[in-house]
């Protein structure tokens, strides 16, 4: 019972595109020292749909990309706008790190794991405004009971970088992928 409880959360959580992702796929959280840390790591995002229009045997979808992360200030934790996303310095470990992101982008995929369609994200502004125009062939069917209010389909979004990160005169390169969301669209 316990189980299926915590799959019923679980799965409520996913189909809202206002949770702020980070790359397990987790909701983003700003309650700790360690949450303002791992925002330094990895960036915390959210994808909100601005509009959807049915134009023939497709749709044209606007969708806004904002970064966050997480401070400390006044004696509070919490998130704000990050419009420097692109890089962040730490320290892991006693050692000064750097990550730049050599490239970045948005990629949209239905369920059968096919990509449709990909945007650049290497820009320095915490929300990034982006328009796809999509055929309804690509998109996959709603057919989860517990979302059919939500839209008549529905594709996954997710985020993916490459960094170059250096510490005391070594260099390597990162490839991450980030928390995806189910969008709901009619």
């Amino acid at each position: 019972m316990k189980l299926i409880l915590i799959i019923i959360f679980c799965s409520f959580s996913l189909l809202s595109a206002e949770v702020i992702k980070i790359k397990d796929g987790g909701a983003a959280r700003c309650k700790s020292t360690h949450d303002v840390k791992r925002s330094e790591i990895t960036n915390f995002y959210k994808i909100n749909v601005k509009s959807v229009k049915a134009i023939k045997d497709q749709r044209e979808i606007e969708i806004d990309v904002t970064f966050y992360k997480c401070v400390y200030t006044n004696n509070e934790f919490r998130l704000i706008k990050n419009n420097n996303h692109l890089y962040s310095q730490y320290t892991f470990m006693e050692n000064e790190v750097e990550k730049t992101d050599l490239k970045k982008d948005i990629f949209l995929y239905n369920d059968e794991i096919k990509e449709i369609t990909t945007a650049d994200l290497l820009k320095d502004s915490a929300t990034i405004k982006l328009k796809f125009l999509i055929d309804l062939s690509d998109l996959s069917i709603n057919q989860f009971p517990a979302a059919q209010d939500k839209g008549d389909f529905f594709f996954n979004v997710s985020l993916r970088s490459l960094s170059k990160i250096s510490s005391n005169g070594n260099e390597f390169k990162s490839r991450k992928h980030y928390g995806s969301y189910r969008v709901f669209i009619n």
